[in-house]
């Protein structure tokens, strides 16, 4: 099977909701970030431990970014009120893929 298709498969099969880029967007937004799509970065995901440990699929990430600083929302500094963890929570329930790969929140 397409590992692609087998990741997203996966993915729904463990409780994980598919999306839209523009809807993940958008709920970043609503908690004050910002998923910085203009720069991605792709990589062959890897899972090292469990029932899927050595399997590989396509992957891209992106930066997570304070609407209101513009710093890394991981940074020191940054906030880590009822938004960050709202927003950290999210990263666990949804996902979206490209077509060329699956986005790691």
């Amino acid at each position: 099977m397409d590992r692609l298709k087998d990741e997203v498969e996966y993915r729904k099969s463990q409780g994980l909701k598919q999306l839209s880029k523009e809807q993940v967007c958008e709920l970043f937004k609503n908690l004050g970030y910002i998923l910085e799509v203009s720069d991605p970065c792709y990589y062959t995901g890897l899972y090292m431990t469990g029932d899927r440990a050595g399997t590989s699929y396509p992957a891209v990430s992106y930066r997570i970014l304070e609407a209101s600083s513009k710093r890394s929302a991981f940074h020191v500094d940054s906030d880590r009120g009822k938004n960050y963890q709202e927003m950290q929570k999210l990263r666990h329930e949804v996902f979206f893929s490209t077509a060329r790969a699956v986005c790691d929140l």
